[in-house]
């Protein structure tokens, strides 16, 4: 957390991340703060719409369906969010939940956006289980 703030405060934070803990609700709140910080640093006029979850350039993608799963479709959409330019802020930032719960297809269809993000897009992954 704290390296993350430095490079944060330096505008050097990496355009995608894994981070890893034991409990999902944890995680969500960190990887929601540090979005959170990300879009504020960029546009701090943001504060009300982050704070009632209706910012258009925070996007959340959770596990889906009766198996828990991302499926080749969510990832579809959120590789085509992903090309577009931010709406409000100069950044926009991807969360996506329980990485570890994507089929093949799926993370095969999310290695290029992440590998080379368009512009000031983030992804910031999250996972219980490497």
């Amino acid at each position: 957390s704290e390296r993350l703030d430095q490079l944060l405060e330096k505008g050097a934070v990496p355009q995608t991340l894994l981070l890893v803990g034991s409990r999902e609700e944890e995680l969500e709140a960190f990887a929601k703060s540090l979005a959170e910080k990300l879009i504020l640093k960029q546009a701090p006029h943001a504060r009300a719409k982050l704070q009632a979850a209706t910012h258009p350039d925070l996007h959340f993608f959770r596990p889906e369906g009766k198996i828990g799963l991302h499926s080749i479709a969510s990832i579809r959409k959120l590789c085509q969010s992903a090309a577009y330019l931010p709406h409000e802020s100069s950044c926009q930032c991807f969360i996506i939940q329980a990485a570890e719960r994507m089929l093949p297809t799926a993370s095969n269809a999310l290695l290029k956006s992440i590998e080379e993000p368009f512009g000031r897009t983030y992804f910031i992954l999250t996972t219980t289980s490497v």
